[in-house]
């Protein structure tokens, strides 16, 4: 239990210091408003950091934090369409 709270610490710490810039720079690219893309940014990170304070151990960090990414990217812009049809 101990080692993998260690492990937790780890990833959580290099998400932050490695993952959370190239993160937002995606999301604006994807975005194109810089406001949608820190709000998006920080989606991400909030579904990334609550999956490891549940105890999720990646085998693959960098591949399993783009995956969130361009899933929860896939889940606002399906959302963001929904609302478009609704205002037209």
């Amino acid at each position: 239990m101990a080692n993998s709270n260690g492990m937790r610490e780890v990833l959580m710490k290099e998400f932050a210091e490695n993952y959370m810039e190239p993160l937002y720079y995606f999301c604006l690219k994807k975005t194109g408003s810089q406001i949608e893309a820190e709000d998006l940014t920080q989606d991400i990170a909030l579904n990334i950091l609550t999956a490891l304070n549940k105890g999720t151990i990646p085998k693959s960090f960098s591949a399993w934090v783009w995956q969130i990414s361009r899933n929860r990217y896939c889940a606002w812009a399906k959302e963001k369409h929904n609302r478009n049809e609704l205002v037209t």
